[in-house]
Order: structure tokens, then C-alpha cells, then sequence
């Protein structure tokens, strides 16, 4: 289930450069959380 999420995600962020970097700012703080 996460594995296939994850996955999901990778496509929408290959696809928005946008989102990309947003997602990155929420993985960075999730990490440093």
C-alpha cells in the first residue's frame, strides 16, 4: 500500500516541478521532525 502510494507520488512529481519542491519542503521537515 505505501509502496504503491509512494509511487504515485514519484509520477505526480516527475510531472510538476511545483510540487516537487513542495513535497521536498514537507519530506525535509518531516526528516528533521
Amino acid at each position: 500500500m505505501a509502496a504503491v502510494g509512494f509511487a504515485g507520488l514519484l509520477v505526480v512529481i516527475l510531472k510538476s516541478d511545483e510540487v516537487r519542491g513542495f513535497l521536498l519542503n514537507i519530506i525535509r521537515a518531516a526528516l528533521s521532525f
